[in-house]
């Protein structure tokens, strides 16, 4: 129990602090598509509806997106769930939505401003089956 307990708290503690979210600019956009390496199973950027918020992340400086297969998108219009995005957003967080599942569909990227590393890009969990 204890052991259960000492995980519990060291979750708790890792949760990340988001602050000072804002929009990103066109350059620091550019920027990172530029940089992006699809993941396995997924299609072509351009093929995505992509939308991007800058944050700071413990105190770090990142871009995340959001990018949702275009015919997912026409499909989610087509039946009025909601209106059909441009094919490229700069938002702040809350414009963005929520996602818990959709495989290659809806991709996730993590991009820490400044650094060397390559934008990471990842397929969203599939879900239940």
């Amino acid at each position: 129990m204890l052991t259960g307990f000492l995980l519990f708290s060291a979750v708790q503690v890792a949760t990340p602090k988001f602050t000072d979210n804002r929009v990103p600019d066109v350059e620091l956009i550019s920027h990172v598509e530029k940089q992006v390496v699809m993941p396995e199973g997924a299609g072509g950027l351009p093929t995505y509806d992509r939308a991007y918020t800058e944050a700071k992340i413990d105190g770090k400086d990142y871009v995340l997106g959001q990018m949702i297969d275009h015919r997912l998108s026409e499909m989610f219009a087509d039946h009025g769930t909601q209106p059909l995005p441009p094919p490229l957003r700069r938002v702040l967080m809350k414009d963005i939505q929520p996602a818990f599942d959709g495989g290659c569909a809806i991709l996730m990227l993590t991009y820490e401003v400044g650094s060397m590393v390559p934008p990471k890009v990842r397929c969203n969990p599939a879900g239940p089956h």
